[in-house]
């Protein structure tokens, strides 16, 4: 959007340059006009949601910047700051537009003003909560690139940049710790779960006078490379699933190298789901979430089993739990 160059290349001089032409009432009124008419937003029925000025406001502003007169630059930046504090948002969005595009084609003086007299406003729209998300991400946008283009001539638009760039690096690291601190929660939490697990089907193996043996302890889980975890993590699940398939709910009740192995496998779910995560490659993340989705559904098919509960033999053969499809293994 060139219009002030397209408009001043045969004018003689520049907007920033100082005339003895003293301002008048009717060309405020006129500049207030083009500038209202450059920042009132319009429908365009062939792009319904597209942001859309009438350009002949902005064209007048480019015809009036022509005339030099003395005040000009001063009363362009007062109006469209105005226009920076419209409750529509809308009306924000293209003020912040207009302003940019004076900061690229207006020239030095117009950006002195800026930095004197509307940065400090920029830089409140740019601060999350103080305007709607749409006028805060765009004027944090244009203050770091303001910063970027302008900060070697006015410190201001430095100063203003750099304070976005702090308030976002503290969101982004605000918003690491909470996940962090989630994440430690969670841990915390399955860790429990799991214990409760593994002391109760300890405690029914000694009541049936099964010596437990030594299981793979969750610190030795975890100095596994990702993908050893999931082979034996599937081939311990492959392991539960045959014994179950070969068993009688009663057998499976005395049989101690099936509670061991539902032991096992409670400590890689917990580990796979803790580390599925951090999982970046798109295969093996899937490779984790079908042996964590098999792992689940055998363990709870086995605590099924040997529960006494709702065990139906009309279901399955040999003592396999409801639902659990031998193919899967």
């Amino acid at each position: 959007m060139s219009w002030l160059l397209r408009k001043r290349a045969s004018s003689v001089g520049s907007i920033a340059s100082t005339s003895t032409d003293a301002s008048s009432p009717s060309d405020n009124h006129e500049l207030q006009a083009s500038v209202i008419k450059a920042t009132r937003p319009m429908t365009n029925p062939a792009a319904p949601n597209e942001l859309n000025a009438d350009p002949h406001g902005l064209e007048e502003i480019a015809e009036q910047a022509r005339g030099n007169r003395k005040g000009f630059v001063n009363d362009l930046v007062k109006m469209l700051k105005a226009r920076l504090k419209s409750e529509d948002e809308k009306v924000v969005l293209l003020a912040i537009g207009v302003f940019d595009q004076c900061m690229q084609e207006c020239g030095y003086d117009f950006q002195l003003q800026v930095a004197k007299k509307a940065l400090e406003r920029m830089g409140k729209l740019s601060v999350p909560g103080q305007a709607p998300t749409a006028v805060q991400m765009l004027a944090a946008e244009t203050v770091l690139k303001w910063g970027s283009l302008y900060g070697d001539k006015d410190k201001g638009f430095k100063k203003a940049a750099q304070a976005v760039t702090d308030r976002e690096t503290k969101m982004l690291q605000d918003e690491f710790k909470a996940q962090y601190n989630d994440v430690k929660e969670r841990v915390k939490a399955m860790k429990v779960a799991q214990k409760a697990d593994i002391e109760e089907l300890q405690q029914a193996m000694k009541e049936m006078g099964i010596t437990p043996k030594t299981t793979e302890s969750q610190e030795a889980l975890q100095k596994q490379p990702i993908p050893l975890l999931l082979a034996r993590a599937g081939e311990a699940s492959d392991m539960l699933e045959a014994l179950m398939s070969s068993s009688t709910p009663e057998e499976l009740n005395s049989n101690s190298d099936a509670h061991e192995q539902v032991i096992s496998c409670l400590k890689y779910q917990t580990h796979i789901d803790i580390v599925e995560p951090r999982i970046r490659d798109a295969a093996t993340k899937a490779q984790a979430e079908r042996t964590l989705t098999e792992l689940t559904k055998r363990i709870e098919a086995f605590l099924v089993a040997t529960s006494g509960g709702d065990h139906d033999h009309d279901h399955h053969e040999a003592g396999r739990p409801p639902d659990v499809d031998p193919s899967n293994g």
